[in-house]
């Protein structure tokens, strides 16, 4: 059966039940964009969770700078600098170790090949408190303080790694305006801190970092617990330093996994439950939907079948059309859920300063519900297109 005849009979169907069939697509793309948010929901609360704390242990702390906020917050008489990181430690009974970190974005040229990464400033404890392990070369010491070293993430070597074929290990590299060498790479890893990838990181020694910079102040602090204390005392413990050093610290975010995971599970519960039960339904009475429309349409359909197959069609070729037709549906509803799913988790999720974690599992897995549910409803009148009388 030649095709143009094929996509004669859809359209000539689909013409007759155009809206009806706009509110089905409808129903598909609502359900499987709730289902889409809701996956990667919970993708960004585990993912987050790395982000902050960059283990799954609960006696990491970190304290974050509140995006948005000044250089110094009301009552506050000092910034957050390595001085008060010393402070912070100065119970072993509490803290154990730290890790402070001064982020910016730059542009690294490396003989003619430029681009932009993170470089980070950092002391001999942030790999220390982090477990990094090392690719090649050395890490930073505290001996390297004030020195022009540095040492690149895992995806950074591998792109400079892609043009020059030599080794990059003591060569210079530009980060801005200045000139840095390179003294070690980090093993791959898939940790992430404040708003970067470790792998896509430069790291330069704090102090170097500072002495270009007006003001270096510490942007995040990673704490090592003493596992025997409990949260809440370790986490008033960081707060009445702070103040004690700093002076005002509401202008810092104290935080555990422990107390991030209990303050956002009951919401993250409710969410998914939220978006399940409207993605659930939705697809439920889109394919219901569907499935009645196609009935209707194939009884309206009925004799013009019936002429093709007695002019010699297979019947194999109508059936191919009976369930291409709903498969159809079904996908395009999906690709617009996804879309729609994949605006509302930028928004929602941005909304609340968390990067959102968009896998290409999540549209795959949300459009093969879509494709199946299509498919299914195709088979019903695919089959009863052979019982059909002749």
């Amino acid at each position: 059966m030649p095709f143009n005849s094929f996509l004669q009979i859809t359209l000539n169907s689909v013409l007759k039940v155009k809206w009806r069939l706009v509110r089905i697509i409808l129903l598909f793309a609502i359900g499987t964009a709730a289902i889409f948010f809701m996956m990667t929901y919970s993708n960004t609360i585990r993912v987050e969770t790395f982000r902050r704390f960059h283990s799954e242990g609960m006696d990491l702390f970190s304290v974050i700078k509140r995006p948005g906020t000044g250089a110094l917050g009301r009552g506050q008489f000092r910034r957050l600098t390595p001085e008060a990181v010393s402070y912070l430690k100065y119970d072993p009974d509490y803290i154990l170790e730290t890790a402070a970190e001064f982020q910016l974005s730059e542009s690294i040229t490396f003989n003619d090949m430029t681009f932009g990464a993170f470089i980070s400033g950092v002391q001999e404890s942030f790999f220390n408190a982090l477990n990094l392990k090392l690719h090649s070369g050395r890490r930073l010491s505290r001996f390297d303080e004030g020195r022009a070293f540095c040492l690149l993430g895992y995806r950074v070597y591998q792109r400079l790694r892609e043009r020059f074929s030599d080794t990059i290990l003591n060569k210079p590299i530009h980060l801005g305006h200045n000139v840095f060498k390179i003294v070690g790479i980090l093993a791959p890893c898939k940790s992430t801190t404040s708003e970067y990838s470790i792998d896509e990181a430069v790291f330069v020694p704090y102090s170097t970092l500072s002495q270009y910079l007006a003001s270096a102040e510490i942007t995040k602090i990673t704490l090592k617990a003493n596992p025997n204390r409990p949260i809440p005392d370790v986490t008033d413990y960081i707060h009445s330093s702070l103040e004690r050093y700093l002076g005002d610290a509401s202008i810092y975010e104290i935080n555990n996994q422990h107390i991030f995971l209990q303050s956002i599970v009951d919401q993250a519960n409710q969410i998914s439950f939220i978006f399940g039960v409207i993605g659930s339904i939705s697809l439920i009475l889109g394919s219901i939907s569907l499935l009645k429309l196609i009935i209707f349409i194939n009884f309206d359909r009925d004799h013009t079948f019936k002429l093709l197959s007695d002019t010699g069609v297979k019947i194999g070729y109508l059936r191919l059309q009976l369930i291409l037709e709903p498969l159809l549906v079904a996908l395009l509803g999906g690709a617009l859920g996804v879309v729609i799913g994949l605006v509302a988790a930028e928004v929602v999720i941005g909304h609340q300063n968390w990067i959102p974690v968009i896998s290409a599992n999540t549209h795959i897995l949300c459009l093969a519900a879509a494709s199946v549910l299509g498919l299914l409803i195709g088979l019903y009148p695919a089959l009863s297109i052979t019982r059909a009388p002749r």
